[in-house]
């Protein structure tokens, strides 16, 4: 990451979802892919805030759009 961030320092994720007809499902499912993400990268507990919204995305082949946010000092 620039400015020598690493995942440890991100505090805030937002996940933008294709819009589906199973919205429940696939939020619970990116979740655990997101929790699982940060603990495979060496993150310890409690993980960042995360926001989660469906939406349109670009394209029509894209399934999620993540956007971080890292606090360093």
């Amino acid at each position: 990451m620039e400015a020598g961030a690493s995942w440890d320092h991100v505090v805030r994720s937002l996940l933008i979802m294709k819009d589906s007809n199973k919205r429940e499902k696939d939020y619970e499912e990116l979740d655990k892919a997101r929790t699982d993400f940060f603990r495979e990268a060496g993150v310890k507990p409690p993980y960042p805030a995360a926001t989660g919204i469906f939406a349109r995305l670009p394209g029509g082949e894209y399934l999620i759009e993540m956007e971080v946010t890292a606090g360093i000092d």
